[in-house]
């Protein structure tokens, strides 16, 4: 099969496993395959103006699949199709995890809205190095939100809401809070119709719980060595670790580099 859309998660996909760095073949790897003229997307829980981390690192991609497929945008930020929750709901989530004191933001376009912070929320934006804000913003409309807090307290969100939204543990602490039945397999469908592209023609690489939908949905589907147990039964081929040059030795291997 000739594959021409090339998907990567982002934590522990394109970042080692080890240290949070970026891995510097992977990085060459997505440097190559845009060369070769192929099209890159990165997928990821964040949205594209929250994933500070790939500017600063000089990462360049054609386009992205943010808050676990809840939007679709081009290289530049701008997005061309979307999912979003409604007033309603989010009231009924600020609400709940308030009186639960459940560690709780929303992920919007540029920034992120905090109803909850704790100390791991705070790290986790101090690693993320993007905006978050306190108040909720005149023109709230979340494309997602995520949990900060125990298991315990994971479970008891999941069973209030199970109605209306997916938990999906995104490892340290976090749980991703989803529309029901929204995955990464979505906005990668909304995309390949905007490229005229088959899933077929598709290699996605990812390690979690997040990327279980669209390993499955890609034409092929990798997961990295050192990921999570369910993305190894997921996938349809598993690379070397993260730290070990995965992606690099994956695409070699398909004979795309």
């Amino acid at each position: 099969m000739s594959y021409r859309v090339f998907i990567f998660d982002i934590d522990n996909t394109l970042t080692s496993s080890r240290d949070w760095n970026f891995v510097p073949s992977a990085m060459e790897a997505l440097k190559q395959l845009r060369k070769k003229g192929h099209t890159v997307v990165i997928s990821s829980g964040r949205t594209p103006k929250a994933a500070v981390m790939l500017e600063k690192n000089g990462i360049e991609y054609d386009y992205f699949v943010g808050a676990n497929g809840h939007l679709v945008a081009d290289g530049q930020g701008n997005i061309l199709w979307s999912v979003r929750f409604d007033r309603e709901l989010c009231d009924r989530i600020d609400e709940f995890c308030i009186r639960n004191d459940m560690g709780y933001f929303w992920k919007l376009e540029d920034c992120s809205y905090i109803t909850v912070n704790n100390e791991n929320i705070d790290k986790i934006f101090e690693l993320y190095k993007s905006k978050t804000v306190t108040e909720r913003p005149d023109d709230f409309s979340p494309f997602g939100g995520a949990l900060v807090t125990s298991a315990e307290k994971a479970r008891q969100f999941e069973k209030e809401f199970s109605e209306d939204t997916d938990c999906v543990d995104g490892g340290a602490l976090i749980y991703d809070i989803l529309l029901k039945g929204v995955s990464k397999k979505d906005g990668i469908r909304e995309l390949l119709k905007i490229l005229n592209a088959s899933r077929e023609e598709c290699m996605a690489f990812g390690d979690s719980l997040n990327d279980l939908e669209m390993l499955e949905y890609a034409g092929m589907g990798v997961a990295m060595a050192d990921g999570q147990k369910e993305a190894l039964e997921k996938a349809d081929y598993i690379t070397a670790e993260t730290y070990n040059d995965g992606i690099k030795k994956a695409l070699e291997y398909f004979g795309v580099l």
